[in-house]
């Protein structure tokens, strides 16, 4: 079935799309998912007016005389591309209906009199005409639905109604607003009252089904519909707009919200926790009825505390009767959830319950420690060791999908930095995210727990710029480019990541050993990790300084890794006995990692346990199978770098050439995090000139800077730039400091889209960010997006950094090495290194500009 939409004057089918995808997503997609949307442009070409970018359209000329008192007469050219257009879905009765705004609206009537009843419905918005004959009315048979704005300014109510006269079966609703097609809670319902009969019949007719898995948000609730308020409906959105992807509408009317609740307590907790609030009638003088979801299946507190929490809102609740309150019981439950009260809730009588849940899941025969590392070793060799080289396409593409996308949004790429105490991880970020000249972010010193809080910065990495073809003209262009964030040594971009510095594990973190998991969940929202190994081997599993050396850094790489993988396979371990009984919990397990569930069943697939048999084979999973997914979903969820760090130190040469040697499909980089701060430090100082990835650091002994260091600062510096031009220079030809070499490494075991936003193809400007100070230069900046990125998608991110305004009309992209620009589909999806022109037009341009004759 075909729903034909038609758009209003100074508008185009693309602009009206975005106006009626609320009522697309919220209701047709969800009830009739079937259904195919068409929107076609009007025929004529409107002037370009001040915040357009592409020219708007229309379905008749100003100057058109019409002899009929509607002025239908106009629209003659418009109906006869129309239907010569759909003329083969026309012919066959494929289109089922009509949706017009404005312009739209009367094109709609006007071609409904040449169609009639071949059509099975109308709903039209803002149309009206300026007289009506007692010939014209109820000259179209097709039902119709008629929404018309009390404050419309552009089209009077009267001449909506006037409109509907037309119409033998006509039902008009008033609603609040202008000039616009209602989605409001109100409007919605009207249209399913309207539609939702006439459509199924069309099913039963057709013999074509709706997904019986859709269900109508509309009949979930209990409570009556009513009409919302326009200060409920901005609250809801504003809800949207702050909580973004832990937010959900689970009822449409009345409104029954769910949202994530992010309380530090529960960041170790299997599953996610949600506050539902069910918005009635006279919400908000009254308070909203209030669930915690899944807060007792987390097994970290009983139904009691449970209770005791509800309790706890609902009091606050009634202090904030007459004003909106749905952000303001979030957070009281978050604060709630981590002070001590929550925990002291339910003392008296509680114990029995806890005991309970522990005698539930106890197991018979825990396996040894001994047993636990022996399978776990035995599941990292068969799923790939980690920081093994991703070789398989297939990982690398599951390795990138792995994250869950922020839709509208840049990706906010993260690289998480683990290893134990001591081995110059907070030296290493601070070498990764001093570029931009900050002053050093982390404490280092050569003991445990030196980074008691992640530290949390940005750092970059180096990404190549476009290549045109050497007789391009583009090339003055790609010349005279000034990336935003400088340049490497070799002449890369350097893009901007966060950087993320958990602080120091030891053995037993998992068990609650140091800060235990707190150190583990702060990984939760990377994206890949380096691990920073000490290559000197002098420091022992705890961080502890040897002097003399002699610990194997294979043995960090392993213990290290074993300790995130125990902390997975704890986490559902404990819940196993509910698990075997209810195997699709077994999914939800994993959403605390940030993973979709493809993810969690890609690792099922390659343990051997099929989707299709997946309820049978989970229950008799032994130790080791549980194992070998845990490890099949870390190679796949977080993959790793290993980060050889103080090369400049005596030892590190020979324990990276053991490390090949016993683990041969490592993937590592040689660092030395202490050199690159340094000489970033003295670039800052005036003291050196280097350049981030550069094969050397020159000392600036002709400076003021130099001049006013003492004989022996200098004397100090020398000496140290001395033993880096050893040890670290001196390694092999090209050797570097290590540091951007890994970040750039890291960032290609999960590889983002790079795509280039320019305002033109002839000098290829960038649009600026909202907070970007650097005045625009050619090619001078990238939006990172996620794999599978849709033009949409970009267009999102750039609205979300301001460098574009308005509504999506039209975009281009051009292959650098061939000159040819081309335009693209919003659905079509972008190929990395893309450069992309995105045109919009601002918001209401067409609305101020409207004719409504």
């Amino acid at each position: 079935m075909i729903v034909l939409c038609l758009h209003g004057r100074s508008q185009t089918g693309e602009l009206f799309s975005q106006r009626l995808s609320p009522i697309i997503e919220k209701y047709f997609s969800r009830t009739f998912p079937e259904i195919r949307f068409e929107f076609p442009d009007g025929p004529y070409t409107l002037p370009l007016k001040d915040g357009q970018m592409v020219a708007t359209r229309s379905w008749a000329r100003t100057e058109e005389a019409s002899d009929d008192a509607s002025g239908f007469g106009r629209f003659s050219s418009a109906i006869e591309m129309l239907l010569s257009q759909y003329k083969a879905e026309f012919d066959e009765d494929k289109i089922a209906g009509i949706l017009g705004f404005s312009e739209g609206a009367c094109l709609s009537a006007a071609l409904l009199q040449n169609l009639n009843s071949r059509i099975q419905f109308a709903v039209l918005a803002g149309g009206g005409i300026p007289k009506a004959t007692q010939q014209m009315k109820n000259s179209i048979t097709t039902p119709s639905l008629h929404f018309c704005g009390q404050r419309d300014s552009i089209v009077s109510v009267e001449e909506s109604i006037r409109l509907s006269f037309l119409f033998q079966n006509a039902l008009v609703h008033q609603h609040k607003g202008t000039h616009i097609f209602p989605a409001n809670s109100d409007a919605l319902q009207r249209l399913r009252e309207f539609v939702d009969p006439i459509l199924k019949k069309l099913q039963l007719e057709t013999g074509i089904r709706a997904d019986d898995s859709i269900v109508n948000i509309s009949n979930n609730s209990k409570s009556n519909p009513y009409e919302i308020s326009e200060e409920v409906e901005e609250e809801l959105e504003g809800l949207k707009d702050i909580y973004d992807e832990d937010f959900e509408i689970v009822a449409e009317n009345p409104p029954v919200v769910r949202i994530r609740v992010h309380a530090t307590e529960l960041e170790s907790a299997p599953n996610s926790v949600y506050l539902k609030l069910s918005l009635n009638e006279t919400y908000p003088d009254s308070e909203p009825d209030i669930e915690v979801l899944d807060l007792v299946s987390t097994c970290l507190y009983t139904s009691k505390q449970r209770d005791a929490l509800i309790q706890h809102l609902k009091s606050v609740a009634k202090e904030n009767v007459g004003q909106p309150m749905c952000c303001t019981l979030v957070s009281e439950a978050v604060d709630y959830i981590d002070s001590n009260e929550l925990m002291q809730a339910g003392d008296e009588g509680n114990q029995e319950e806890v005991g309970e849940n522990m005698e539930e899941d106890e197991k018979p025969h825990e396996p040894s420690q001994e047993e636990h590392v022996e399978w776990m070793r035995a599941a990292a060799k068969v799923a790939g060791e980690w920081g093994s080289r991703v070789e398989n396409k297939e990982d690398l593409v599951f390795s990138m999908e792995a994250g869950k996308r922020h839709k509208g949004r840049e990706w906010k790429y993260t690289i998480g930095l683990i290893g134990k105490p001591s081995v110059g991880k907070s030296m290493f970020f601070n070498a990764s995210t001093i570029r931009a000249g900050s002053e050093l972010a982390a404490a280092v010193a050569a003991h445990p727990f030196t980074t008691i809080e992640p530290n949390v910065g940005i750092g970059f990495y180096p990404a190549p710029m476009p290549i045109p073809h050497e007789s391009s003209p583009h090339i003055t262009a790609l010349n005279s480019a000034n990336p935003l964030h400088g340049i490497s040594a070799s002449g890369d971009r350097l893009v901007p990541v966060v950087v993320k510095d958990v602080a120091g594990l030891v053995p037993g973190a998992y068990l609650g050993k140091g800060r235990g998991n707190a150190f583990l969940n702060d990984l939760l929202d990377a994206d890949v990790l380096i691990h920073v190994v000490d290559a000197s081997g002098k420091t022992d599993k705890s961080g502890v300084l040897i002097p003399e050396g002699g610990n194997f850094p294979v043995e960090d790489v392993l213990w290290v890794i074993e300790e995130v993988h125990m902390w997975i396979f704890g986490n559902i371990y404990r819940k196993w006995t509910t698990i075997a009984k209810r195997p699709e919990k077994f999914l939800g397990m994993f959403s605390g990692y940030r993973a979709k569930e493809d993810v969690v069943w890609e690792a099922l697939r390659r343990a051997g346990i099929s989707q299709a048999n997946f309820s049978k084979e989970l229950p008799n999973m032994t130790h080791a199978d549980l194992h070998l997914v845990v490890a099949h979903f870390l190679r796949i969820r977080f993959p790793i770098l290993l980060a050889m760090n103080k090369m400049d130190q005596a030892g590190a040469v020979q324990n990276c050439v053991a490390l090949e040697k016993a683990l041969p499909n490592a993937t590592y980089v040689p660092v030395s995090a202490k050199a690159e701060s340094s000489f970033v430090t003295w670039r800052r100082q005036g003291l050196a000139t280097y350049i981030p990835g550069a094969t050397q650091c020159i000392l600036n002994k002709e400076s003021t800077a130099w001049s006013k260091l003492s004989a022996k600062q200098r004397a100090s510096i020398e000496a140290e730039l001395q033993l880096y031009n050893e040890n670290v220079f001196g390694r092999e030809q090209g050797s570097t400091t290590g540091v951007l070499q890994a970040m750039r490494v890291a960032v290609s075991l999960k590889p983002p889209l790079l795509v280039h936003p320019v305002r033109d193809f002839i000098n290829f400007i960038t649009p600026t960010r909202t907070k970007q100070s650097q005045d625009p230069s050619p090619f001078c900046d990238v939006i990172l997006l996620h794999p599978k990125g849709t033009i949409f998608d970009l267009y999102e991110a750039m609205k979300n950094e301001g460098m574009v305004a308005g509504d999506f009309v039209l975009a281009e992209a051009m292959n650098l090495l061939t000159g040819i620009k081309q335009p693209v589909r919003k659905t079509e999806l972008i190929e990395n290194m893309s450069i992309v022109k995105v045109m919009t037009n601002k918001k209401n341009q067409w609305q101020n500009q409207h004719n409504k004759k």
